[in-house]
């Protein structure tokens, strides 16, 4: 708990001295922070679905690699064929920003070997 008290100190010591006229500009339960607010929402958002697609794409393509009882290390293998297929099916110039998402999903033999024992262990808690 005291860690937790120096951390939350340390947080406002350095909000305060980086942003020192922010309780002016922005008072609070005023319109000017309530847009602020707004538009954080919106920038913050669209990257936390990103991630939140990117991590279960990788979560279906680990599964798929466990019930076919292939080795850990064919994620990699996998992550190679779907890049292969994008580039074909999307040409380079419209197509780079599918094949940069593509790029984006983690299937190491780490990340797989961690995603399955995740979906093992929900598998168990859930009988």
């Amino acid at each position: 708990m005291r860690q937790y008290q120096k951390q939350c100190q340390k947080f406002g010591k350095h909000f305060t001295a980086k942003h020192k006229g922010f309780k002016e500009k922005y008072p609070l339960d005023s319109h000017a922070s309530s847009q602020k607010f707004e538009h954080l929402q919106k920038i913050l958002n669209p990257n936390k679905i990103k991630r939140i697609k990117l991590a279960e794409a990788e979560t279906y393509a680990s599964n798929a690699v466990a019930r076919l009882m292939k080795p850990f290390t064919d994620g990699e293998f996998v992550k190679h064929c779907m890049c292969l297929a994008v580039e074909y099916l999307f040409p380079a110039p419209e197509g780079t920003g599918i094949q940069n998402k593509f790029k984006l999903i983690q299937l190491s033999v780490r990340s797989v070997t961690r995603r399955i024992e995740n979906l093992a262990s929900e598998r168990t808690t859930l009988q």
